[in-house]
Order: C-alpha cells, then sequence, then structure tokens
C-alpha cells in the first residue's frame, strides 16, 4: 500500500503573501527582458531630455511626450507587485474563512479533505517552486497550493511530502531541505 503523507494547519497572513509572491516570481529570462526593456526605456527618456533641455526649445507638449514613456515604465514595473499583493490579500481572507485546512499528499496528487473529490492531480500542477519551509504549487489553471512546513507532523513527513513533489512537479528554487 502506498504511504499517504497527512497535512493539516492554519495559514499565517506570511504564509499566505510568501506563497503567492513565489508563485508570482518570474524567471530568469523574464526578470532580464523586463530589465533590459526598462533600461532601454530610462536611457532613451535620458537622452529625450537632455536633447529637450539643451535644444532651448523646452515646452510642456515635449515635456508630457517625455513623462509618457517613464509612466508606461512605471506601470510595467509596478502591476506585478499590486496585483500579487491583492491576490495575497484575497487568498489571505478566503484562509481566514476556511480555518484549518487538513488532507494528505500521495503517489497520485494532494487531496484536501477527506473526499476524493478534492483531490488535485500530479498532471494538473504546471510548476511548483520551493523554499527550506514551504512547497508552493501551482496548476495549469493557477490554483495555488501551499504547503508550509508546520502542517506536517513530523520532520520526516516534512521531507517525504519535499521529494514527493520536487519527484512529481519540477520544482524551481531552494529545493534543499534543511537536515
Amino acid at each position: 500500500m502506498e504511504r499517504q503523507i497527512e497535512f493539516q494547519g492554519a495559514y499565517t497572513q506570511d504564509q499566505i503573501e510568501r506563497a503567492v509572491r513565489l508563485a508570482n516570481q518570474p524567471s530568469r529570462t523574464q526578470w532580464l527582458i523586463r530589465a533590459v526593456l526598462a533600461a532601454l526605456v530610462l536611457a532613451l527618456s535620458g537622452w529625450y531630455l537632455y536633447d529637450l533641455l539643451t535644444a532651448g526649445s523646452f515646452t510642456l507638449e515635449r515635456f508630457l511626450r517625455f513623462l509618457l514613456p517613464v509612466a508606461v515604465l512605471a506601470f510595467f514595473l509596478l502591476v506585478p507587485v499590486i496585483l500579487t499583493r491583492r491576490a495575497a490579500q484575497q487568498i489571505w481572507a478566503q484562509a481566514v474563512q476556511a480555518g484549518t485546512l487538513h488532507g494528505f499528499m500521495d503517489a497520485q496528487g494532494v487531496t484536501f479533505g477527506a473526499e476524493e473529490d478534492d483531490q488535485v492531480l500530479w498532471e494538473q500542477y504546471g510548476r511548483g517552486r520551493a523554499e527550506a519551509d514551504l512547497i508552493v504549487l501551482v496548476t495549469t489553471g493557477g490554483l495555488l497550493t501551499a504547503l508550509p512546513r508546520p502542517f506536517f507532523a513530523s520532520e520526516a513527513d516534512w521531507q517525504q511530502a519535499h521529494e514527493l513533489a520536487a519527484e512529481q512537479v519540477k520544482l524551481v528554487g531552494d529545493t534543499e531541505i534543511d537536515q
């Protein structure tokens, strides 16, 4: 018979915020693209402002034309942060209402509660991230599953859960388990 790794606990606000941040963390390629685009917009804006000030033709219209790419850049950089914060607040509100979460992990997937209907199969998880004390799994449909270390009764259960998740879903991040 296969082993079921049981978990139970109530989320803290910090755990929810960390899980959402971890789930939404861009890849290195995405960070590189954002950094290059931000540098390009800033360089072009700086050149335009320098040209505007040295040419002696400073007008409100030209200054507003300068501000447009800067505003677009600020929007581009701040929207992911704002959306992540909003998502964490919504999930926290749901977690407070739900109370204690319990379930188990096994070779088929993660089951919440005692009902097999509340099972998320490993094949449904598209990606995952892990830290030393938190496993975050995200389905292809965007459903977030956060499993903090305190949800597991023993260190052995935590290690087995971490290893099972790493086997079934490609985990990115600090996948080392503290011994």
